[in-house]
């Protein structure tokens, strides 16, 4: 994978304060370069067969992912200085939880990245939720033709990896389904110092399924879209705490359904997150479990002047540390005024409260370069354990006025 990032961040200036005292006002000057061809070879392209979207994005600079130890939730950070401030899409729809603000990339599989995913995600070209900058955009491209595909993989810590692929069509519906099995005992010998041994306690398994149905009635294209992911991750602390094993569950199901006629275009998202954390490290056996839900209805209207999105989201959170439900209407408006230039307009209600950004927005993607440039203001939304987490919640939390 081959690529060239220039990034240039202009000093950020404090601007007159409206609203909370702890709200950030900043202006910022953002421009990024990047070489939109990706060459694969016949490894890379088993690569995406095999590999998750964390395992992947590894190999390309222009990701910053963050892991704990490996096998462990594996989390993202685009631009912002968090992973908070990054967000992951699901072909335009922000996915990624708003209760915990992050998404374990070790579930996706690599197979929904695309050449152009950190691009498409940029909010210039994608409509996220949460409205910070930096994204992941993830698509399941359309497989023409028939077929079925298996790979395997392994690896010198006792990784197993089992990915199927098949496609094809039945009275003029396609179809794809996507099974990703993982499971490793995690366990490596380490040294440090005089010190040797064997690190355990690690293993983790894991498992994903992807479902997609399309077609067509008269004029209006629909897809139909199921995703569930079950995974168990353990972790034993460090080399000095070997005995004390914690525990983390998670399990996720996640819809989307979509219908396109002509200029308009209708998306349906709904997932229900299960999650317990079991903790053995003191004399005590502490478990934590909540869900987590998201439901969001998306309008689009695109015209050659102007792109229009309407977008009502619902996220609820509930379980053993909070108890929030948040209703958030949603409006972002891109003036077309030439292929290249852009304005954005975008603004949210979220907890009562209006949060608004502006830009303006230059794209080209005259092969082999993309090319972004942006000048405007944003915000970040804060997220449910922001705000509602107990003890230590703040409700009265501002969203972020910054590029991170």
């Amino acid at each position: 994978m081959k690529n060239k990032a220039l990034l240039f961040l202009a000093v950020a200036f404090p601007m007159l304060m409206r609203g909370q005292s702890d709200t950030l006002w900043t202006a910022d000057i953002i421009g990024k370069v990047s070489k939109g061809s990706e060459y694969r070879t016949s490894a890379d392209s088993l690569a995406t067969n095999i590999e998750s979207a964390s395992d992947y994005l590894q190999k390309d600079s222009r990701f910053n992912l963050k892991q704990y130890t490996p096998g462990s939730v594996v989390a993202s950070n685009f631009g912002g200085a968090s992973s908070e401030q990054s967000r992951v899409l699901w072909d335009g729809i922000d996915i990624s939880s708003m209760a915990t603000g992050v998404l374990d990339l070790s579930l996706v599989p690599a197979i929904m990245l695309s050449t152009t995913s950190i691009v498409d995600g940029i909010n210039g070209g994608a409509s996220s939720n949460i409205g910070s900058m930096g994204a992941l955009n993830l698509k399941l491209s359309l497989k023409s033709g028939r077929g079925t595909t298996t790979a395997v993989g392994l690896t010198s810590i006792g990784e197993r990896t089992l990915n199927a692929h098949s496609w094809g069509s039945f009275s003029k519906i396609r179809y794809q389904s996507i099974v990703r099995f993982t499971s490793s005992d995690n366990e490596y010998a380490y040294r440090l110092g005089s010190l040797e041994g064997k690190m355990v306690g690690n293993g983790y398994s894991d498992l994903s399924y992807i479902q997609r149905f399309s077609g067509a009635m008269g004029k209006t294209y629909w897809s139909s879209d199921l995703w569930y992911t079950q995974s168990e991750k353990n972790n034993s602390g460090s080399i000095l705490s070997p005995g004390y094993i914690n525990n983390l569950e998670d399990e996720l199901v996640r819809f989307k359904y979509k219908l396109k006629n002509g200029h308009n275009e209708v998306k349906l998202f709904a997932s229900q997150e299960w999650q317990a954390y079991t903790d053995t490290m003191s004399s005590w056996t502490l478990r934590d479990t909540n869900t987590f839900g998201q439901f969001t209805a998306q309008y689009t209207r695109t015209e050659k002047r102007y792109n229009a999105h309407l977008a009502l989201n619902r996220y609820t959170a509930r379980g053993t540390n909070r108890t929030a439900t948040v209703w958030m209407p949603q409006v972002q408006l891109n003036l077309n005024s030439s292929m290249a230039w852009n304005a954005v307009l975008k603004a949210a209600n979220y907890h009562n409260q209006l949060y608004w950004s502006a830009y303006a927005l230059y794209s080209r993607s005259k092969t082999p370069w993309l090319q972004q440039w942006s000048l405007g203001s944003y915000y970040r939304l804060p997220t449910l354990n922001e705000m509602y987490w107990n003890p230590g919640g703040n409700i009265g939390v501002s969203a972020e006025r910054s590029y991170g």
